[in-house]
C-alpha cells in the first residue's frame, strides 16, 4: 500500500500538538508523535478499524515460544514451572500445542 507523504508533509506538522487532533488520535499522537501518527492514518485509515491487542498479548506469546524452547531443550517441567511461574497444567499444554505446525485441517 502506497503512503500519500504529500498529506503529511510540511512544517506546519511539526507545530501541531497531540490534543489539536481529533479525540481518536490524541492518545496514539501523545505516545508515538503527531507526524507518526499521520502515518499511521494515512496507511490504515479509512479501511475499517484497526484493533490493536493489548501488550500481553505479545508477551505471552513470546514467554510461550521460550516455553516450549526449553522444553525441547529438555528442561523438565518441573523445572518450567519454577522458571516460569506457572501451573503444570498450564506448561503442558504450552508445550503441546502446535500452533503454525499443527498440520490438522480446519472442519470449516
Amino acid at each position: 500500500m502506497a503512503i500519500d507523504f504529500e498529506s503529511i508533509d510540511g512544517p506546519w506538522l511539526d507545530d501541531l500538538l497531540p490534543h489539536e487532533l481529533p479525540r481518536q488520535y490524541q492518545e496514539l499522537a501523545s505516545l508515538i508523535g503527531c507526524r507518526s501518527t499521520m502515518i499511521v492514518a494515512c496507511v490504515l485509515g479509512g479501511g475499517g478499524g484497526i484493533y490493536i491487542p493489548k501488550a500481553d498479548a505479545l508477551v505471552r506469546i513470546a514467554r510461550d515460544k521460550k516455553i516450549r524452547e526449553d522444553r525441547k531443550r529438555g528442561m523438565s517441567y518441573a523445572d518450567l514451572v519454577r522458571k516460569y511461574n506457572l501451573t503444570d497444567v498450564w506448561i503442558r499444554q504450552i508445550c503441546d500445542h502446535r500452533g503454525d505446525d499443527d498440520k490438522q485441517q480446519d472442519l470449516f
